[in-house]
């Protein structure tokens, strides 16, 4: 049996890789503090990509919300919002008719080349030549 707090961690099929989907069995103010932001990430990933905003809005400490997202991925909370942001990307990119410009607008990039900076820097490769390789549509 599970105790209270308890984490479980199941694979979100996407593009290529995933993210960590967890479950909170009950209690426990990290768990509750990760459930949290887990769900506020889903929902406004493509609102803000700082941690400082989720923060704010869940009423946790940037340390709280890190420990937190650690016990519960081993990422820290930055890193967590970057992978679901980088995961959403690769999605639209991938699965979207949407140009690398509509996919920089939809996930509220102010410009193109902080997209493809942050894209690449991730991913060792330009959005455009992530459409283009192995997986794309075309092969």
């Amino acid at each position: 049996m599970v105790g209270p707090g308890a984490v479980h961690v199941h694979r979100d099929p996407g593009v290529g890789e995933a993210l960590d989907v967890v479950e909170v069995e009950s209690g426990g103010v990290p768990a509750d503090a990760f459930h949290r932001f887990h769900t506020a990430v889903e929902r406004d990933h493509a609102v803000t990509r700082r941690v400082e905003d989720y923060t704010a809005a869940l009423g946790y400490s940037p340390r709280t919300l890190t420990r937190a997202t650690l016990a519960a991925t081993g990422r820290t909370a930055k890193q967590y919002v970057d992978d679901r942001v980088l995961l959403e990307a690769k999605r639209l990119l991938q699965h979207s008719g949407l140009t690398a410009k509509e996919v920089t607008v939809r996930l509220g990039f102010t410009d193109a080349s902080d997209f493809t900076k942050f894209f690449r820097l991730r991913t060792g490769m330009t959005p455009g030549a992530f459409r283009e390789g192995p997986g794309s549509r075309g092969c």
